[in-house]
């Protein structure tokens, strides 16, 4: 084998790797991108969604969206309790995407003498 055949391998998986690499960063900007854009729609939502219990918790404006709009009213209130619930069961717990601990609060299995 000559000198050009022995170095031609090698050159072609420093391109393949150079090449993944460049995918690889290319994903996950895409990734962090994607996961910005899911966060401010998560805010508008629960925005809204707060909004519209705001709307219906005022009497004067939820009977007469009943009188004139019952299918919009049914749908509102629908928001308002599924959004109502989250906050419930988001509010006791902490963050549940990430294992975290509040201050002081012991890990499962670990004992606190020494």
């Amino acid at each position: 084998m000559d000198a050009g055949t022995r170095g031609k391998p090698g050159n072609e998986v420093s391109e393949q790797l150079a090449h993944l690499d460049r995918e690889l960063a290319t994903l996950q900007t895409g990734v962090a991108q994607t996961d910005e854009r899911h966060g401010i729609e998560q805010l508008h939502l629960t925005v809204s969604a707060a909004y519209i219990a705001t709307l219906l918790s005022n009497e004067r404006v939820s009977r007469w969206l009943y009188e004139h709009h019952r299918d919009f009213a049914a749908q509102f209130e629908t928001i308002s309790l599924e959004a109502r619930n989250e906050r419930f069961r988001s509010d006791s717990s902490g963050p549940r995407s990430k294992n975290f601990r509040r201050i002081g609060e012991k890990r499962p299995g670990v004992s606190s003498q020494r």
